[in-house]
């Protein structure tokens, strides 16, 4: 059985020391929650963060902590025992759901349903919470028989 891999959440004064070259207003405006959605302030792909996007709240910024990706027992962790690709975003962001979150009655993820709805134009939900990966985080190979 795989070891499952520690993670760590990112807080605050240690997103501002990973990028210390971000105002302090503009830390503001991307760790503000907007109304209708976790994740409105706007992704930097040079950053280099993933993010957890729970039904209700903010999103938390996230990052690999050992290996340079997000390995199967970590995603399994945060969207459940069976993860699927529900998306690549624009930016390369890849979106993850739960393939049983319907069925276990989990909280619509309006913030995770909105990325989806902009990103294909599909209107289905995303239930239960949800993983926006970084592209340098994902292992493609996870997902392959998705696409």
């Amino acid at each position: 059985m795989e070891r499952q891999k520690p993670f760590k959440y990112l807080h605050r004064q240690q997103l501002w020391d990973y990028n210390a070259r971000r105002s302090k207003a503009c830390w503001a405006t991307m760790l503000q929650a907007r109304s209708h959605t976790a994740l409105e302030p706007k992704r930097d792909i040079s950053e280099n963060l993933s993010y957890m996007i729970p039904p209700e709240g903010t999103a938390k910024a996230v990052m690999p902590d050992q290996d340079p990706t997000f390995g199967l027992g970590f995603i399994q962790g945060v969207v459940g025992a069976h993860p699927e690709l529900a998306c690549f975003t624009s930016d390369g962001f890849a979106l993850v759901q739960s393939r049983e979150a319907k069925d276990k009655d989990l909280p619509t993820n309006d913030a995770a349903s909105s990325l989806l709805h902009e990103s294909t134009g599909s209107t289905e939900r995303v239930y239960g919470t949800a993983l926006l990966i970084h592209p340098n985080h994902l292992d493609r190979r996870l997902f392959s028989s998705s696409q």
